[in-house]
């Protein structure tokens, strides 16, 4: 009931988004995100037994005003329960 995840610091990195779908090539929708010192996480998702869930991550970058300037995705990495 528990994800790790792990990935390399990217340069000036403001933060990191992670990404979760049922499907590998599915739309991926917000599932967590972070802030520039942190490379990992430990996270509790109770998903369901017998169940694939795909994971991406890219990294993001924050500009003056609010706007953001984003990495492209990992490539996704599957947990089934």
């Amino acid at each position: 009931d528990r994800i790790i995840f792990s990935w390399s610091k990217v340069n000036q990195a403001t933060g990191y988004d992670i990404f979760m779908s049922t499907s590998a090539y599915g739309t991926y929708t917000t599932f967590q995100g972070t802030t520039d010192n942190v490379t990992s996480l430990n996270v509790y998702y109770p998903g369901e037994s017998g169940h694939t869930y795909y994971f991406k991550i890219r990294a993001y970058w924050s500009e003056s005003y609010g706007t953001y300037i984003f990495s492209d995705f990992t490539t996704y990495k599957s947990v089934t329960f």
